[in-house]
């Protein structure tokens, strides 16, 4: 007679992560049960039975976990850290953003890459640690910066130093190291006669000196001592 072999139809491999070409093997034949993409084991193998049973061990799959997420700083992923394929997590905004909406969703691929939308995160305003004295010029976009924003810090007219960055931290305060600003000194602006002396060598701006009569010399009628000032000027 022609005896044709039957196929198998119970004991196919199952289970997470387990792929299997068992489908139609027939009496006698076998078949491979594998780890599918996302997951790492062994592959068995299956020998299809007389009883139409696929007999074999099945193998032990174990996720693979996600390289880790990374959005950028105003977003705060830590929820994902370690999540392996089929996994979600949970992504919202970092310290110094406000979320605008939902949060995002994210799942672990077989592919060991996150796939999910990023929620949107708006930047806080700073509004403590904005710098003022007499002696800096700060500029104007200071008072607006948002988290991880910059703004220059300068000396002002008539002080001298190197300019300073200040940067709005998640805390909503500006943060940064104020420039050393020294008062610059005024070497011009007492007439230079014999009759005339002075206590301005070496004045620096914002302070006074006084110009009187040199000795041998006396005020006239209806003049006094001067005090002057060490002042900027700006046509100079």
């Amino acid at each position: 007679p022609v005896c044709i072999a039957n196929p198998c139809t119970l004991g196919f491999p199952d289970g997470i992560g387990v792929t299997h070409n068992c489908s139609g093997v027939v009496t006698g034949s076998t078949c491979t049960a594998e780890c599918e993409a996302g997951y790492a084991g062994m592959a068995t193998q299956f020998i299809c039975q007389a009883t139409a049973e696929v007999i074999g061990t099945t193998p032990t799959c174990d996720a693979i976990a996600c390289d880790a997420l990374s959005l950028g700083q105003a977003y705060r992923t830590t929820a994902c850290e370690g999540k392996t394929t089929r996994e979600k997590c949970v992504v919202d905004c970092s310290d110094g953003w406000t979320i605008d909406g939902s949060a995002g969703m994210y799942e672990c691929s077989a592919s060991g890459e996150f796939s999910g939308t990023p929620p949107t995160c708006q930047p806080n305003q700073c509004t403590e640690g904005v710098p003022s004295g007499s002696d800096l010029m700060v500029d104007a976009s200071c008072s607006s910066v948002v988290t991880s924003e910059s703004c220059t810090v300068s000396c002002a007219v008539g002080f001298t130093g190197d300019a300073a960055e200040f940067t709005c931290s998640a805390t909503g305060m500006l943060e940064g190291t104020l420039p050393t600003c020294a008062p610059q000194s005024c070497s011009e602006g007492v007439p230079a006669s014999a009759a005339i002396t002075d206590t301005c060598d070496a004045v620096v701006f914002g302070s006074k000196c006084v110009v009187s009569c040199s000795v041998g010399f006396e005020l006239s009628d209806g003049s006094s001592t001067q005090e002057w000032e060490c002042a900027w000027d700006a046509a100079a």
